[in-house]
């Protein structure tokens, strides 16, 4: 009987234990008390889980004892909870996370695909929060980009740190995500950057050096990852308009502007709201531009809308929208550096640029935290112009991703990510590019790590591309970097990606000619790689109300088989045709120091943001290949080796001021023939030749409590400055924004 009965008290110990101890409860929106689905909930050696679909969890801990729970998300600042518990015993636990405003130190998630403080990725990154892009009243995605630290774009092309230079609208060596998925068009495998919708925006990550391990072909120089917003719990809704007026060039041009000036303006609208385990965003934008020059106008009408529904605790579908729909004028050189704002003859045309993209998607998220996401996009882009310049593309993007975190007895942080993707691109054209296709397979795994105060991250792709059905290109890459707290608020880093980019098809197959420039087809133009290298070390700051952080970075960038246009005579024809570069080296190497402060100084809230890169462009060949230690350097082309990038904003009650500053040196190194062809380039870069400074001014006053006015003075120096050869960038003119904002 003895024996029994211990026997039995063993079984009942046994059997209350295996109850477990239970944790759960709801996640909301402290401000709003909306539910937060995805959020991180972490203790011990990484176990945990995250909210389901409705923003519940529940965690069975392993036993009895005193533990801390610290629930993260992306936008929210990261809380701690401590609590006792007793064998068997289950706690509801609800927390409410507050909307994290700090800027110098955001959640971001590109550089892993999961959400990250700033401070300890392994990479230069930049971020750019939506009230910047307001505060400017940029209409289109390239204009509010190219006043980040690092980041420039000349007409069209977005150029991180040096590495893409200008490529006449064809190819990006800078890969644009809008919602983790590509967006570049089929043809020309470019931006349209009026098509993406600036109206809807999250936050923007910028990654700075190659990234194709975890995003594939054209992140060699860098991404650029425009995030959604999703609504929560209280619905929000934002009214904008804006009325603008171009002024007077400086005297030394022939005025455009006879009889009136040239206007401006646009209307945009925003709502947001859950119905029940429906989320609903909506969002419209329309433009009426006369433009700044003869013939450079823009007529422009968008839409989108994103869906999701969550199924159950544990599943949720979506669908986003966009499409747009743009005429426009193209400018595509002047007539001569007195006549700037006019088209040089024969040149000017007109296009209707028509695009849509429709992107279904499924998640499923499980109870120890690990996600299964299949995404998809059809992007679809016309431009319809002239006869032999009439494009139809079409993209089909499917990507399955499985994100896991382990439980490594060693670790504090461990999380696995996987994934599959498919790419085909179809273009139907007319002699311009005329009838092609691609397709690509892709897998990848990245491995992130913490341990004590290091993080590392390490990360493999391997890729393949037929083009036209030839045969396969294929491409293995790879990507490592640390991170590494050596005091409370200092971070050592350092990153070592390969890349590469597969040349596009305007790049390979244009056969054009306008205003006496032709551009000729090189079908047999191969792929370019290279890598990228920085050491970096980034330090946070505390003094009264302010606090600040100071980033500097050095970084090494080359490149192999470097695609370019250049002069060149084929096919009995003479123009620029895109070309390998394969008999020399290519890269760019640099500094680059940035930072940031916030506080308040006498009652005016004061946000600052600063940064300075310095490039070394180098091009270097052997033109005796007897004599291969006698070597040439030049600089690559159209680069700048000096770009600034600063804005502060004030804030006292009702009032606002802002400046924004954007410094490019002056590009040493352009196409001869541009300087010969175009009349009057020659002139221009012989007079102006001390680089281009451009600042703008901003006014704001809050009305109402829901209603505030902008005036913003753009180019409040009446600046003359060409962007790219031909090509010079607005005289000052003036924007007064209207901003109306219930709820959120």
């Amino acid at each position: 009987m003895k024996q029994i009965s211990v026997l039995l008290c063993c079984l009942l110990l046994y059997m209350s234990d295996t109850q477990g101890q239970v944790v759960r409860g709801m996640v909301k929106d402290a401000a709003q008390g909306g539910s937060l689905p995805g959020v991180n909930i972490i203790y011990g050696q990484q176990q945990g889980g995250i909210t389901d679909i409705s923003g519940r969890y529940e965690l069975k801990l392993p036993g009895p004892g005193s533990y801390t729970l610290r629930f993260s998300f992306v936008g929210y600042a990261t809380q701690q909870k401590q609590l006792k518990i007793a064998t068997g015993e289950t706690i509801e636990l609800d927390i409410q996370l507050k909307a994290d405003f700090g800027e110098l130190d955001p959640v971001v998630i590109t550089a892993g695909r999961y959400e990250q403080h700033q401070n300890e990725v392994t990479v230069s990154m930049e971020v750019l929060k939506p009230s910047l892009i307001q505060n400017n009243n940029s209409t289109k995605f390239d204009d509010a980009i190219d006043r980040i630290p690092g980041v420039s774009v000349l007409n069209g092309q977005a150029n991180i740190r040096g590495t893409s230079g200008f490529a006449y609208g064809a190819g990006s060596r800078v890969l644009v995500l809008v919602d983790d998925m590509p967006l570049l068009s089929a043809d020309a495998g470019d931006v349209k950057w009026a098509y993406i919708p600036i109206e809807n925006v999250s936050q923007i990550e910028v990654i700075k050096g190659a990234s194709s391990a975890l995003f594939g072909s054209s992140a060699l120089g860098g991404i650029i990852h425009l995030r959604t917003a999703y609504p929560t719990g209280r619905p929000k809704t934002q009214l904008q308009t804006f009325f603008g007026l171009y002024g007077k060039p400086k005297a030394s041009f022939t005025n455009p502007f006879t009889d009136r000036p040239h206007i401006q303006g646009g209307f945009s609208a925003l709502h947001s709201q859950q119905f029940g385990k429906l989320d609903v965003t909506a969002g419209m934008y329309s433009l009426y531009d006369e433009g700044y020059r003869i013939g450079d106008y823009s007529k422009r009408l968008r839409g989108n809308i994103n869906l999701r529904y969550r199924l159950t605790d544990r599943w949720s579908i979506g669908l986003n929208v966009n499409a747009m729909r743009d005429s426009s004028g193209n400018f595509f050189f002047w007539q001569n550096d007195t006549a700037a704002f006019f088209p040089f003859p024969g040149t000017n045309d007109t296009q209707l640029g028509i695009r849509y993209n429709i992107d279904p998607f499924v998640q499923y998220t499980g109870r120890s935290g690990q996600k299964h996401s299949f995404r998809n996009r059809y992007y679809f882009t016309e431009n319809r112009a002239s006869a032999d310049r009439k494009t139809i593309g079409h993209v089909y993007y499917n990507e399955y991703q499985y994100q896991r975190p382990l439980k490594l007895p060693f670790a504090q942080r461990t999380m696995l990510t996987v994934g599959g993707v498919h790419i085909y691109n179809g273009i139907n054209s007319g002699i311009l590019y005329g009838n092609r296709d691609s397709r690509n397979l892709a897998t990848y795994l990245q491995f992130d790590q913490s341990y004590n105060r290091l993080n590392y991250s390490l990360g493999f792709r391997y890729e393949s591309f037929v083009i036209n059905r030839e045969a396969p290109i294929n491409y293995p890459v790879f990507r490592g970097g640390l991170n590494y707290r050596l005091l409370q608020a200092t971070w050592l880093r350092s990153s070592f990606g390969q890349g590469f980019r597969t040349p596009s098809v305007a790049e390979r197959y244009a056969n054009a000619a306008t205003g006496g420039i032709t551009v000729i087809p090189n079908p047999q133009l191969g792929s370019e790689s290279g890598w990228s290298a920085e050491a970096a070390i980034r330090q946070g700051w505390r003094w009264g109300s302010f606090s600040g952080m100071i980033d500097l970075a050095g970084f090494w960038t080359q490149f192999d088989n470097m695609v370019e246009f250049n002069f060149a005579f084929a096919n009995g024809s003479a123009g620029f045709q895109a070309m390998n570069l394969t008999d020399r080296l290519t890269r760019v190497r640099g500094l680059e120091l940035s930072s940031g402060l916030q506080g308040k100084l006498w009652g005016t809230a004061v946000q600052l943001q600063l940064g300075h890169t310095f490039i070394e462009p180098i091009e270097r060949f052997t033109p005796v290949p007897s004599l291969p230690d006698f070597t040439i350097d030049s600089t690559l082309k159209y680069r700048s080796r000096h770009l600034f990038r600063g804005d502060i904003d004030l804030r006292r009650g009702r009032w606002q001021a802002g400046l924004n500053v954007r410094y490019n040196s002056f590009v040493e190194r352009i196409d001869p023939l541009f300087e010969s062809a175009i009349p009057g380039v020659s002139t221009y870069r012989a007079q102006d030749n001390q680089g281009d400074f451009v600042l703008d001014l901003r006014l704001g006053f809050d009305v109402y409590a829901d209603i505030q006015a902008l005036l913003v003075v753009r180019n409040l120096l009446n600046e003359a400055y060409m962007i790219v050869p031909g090509n010079i960038g607005a005289a000052r003119n003036y924007l007064l924004q209207l901003t109306y904002r219930i709820g959120g």
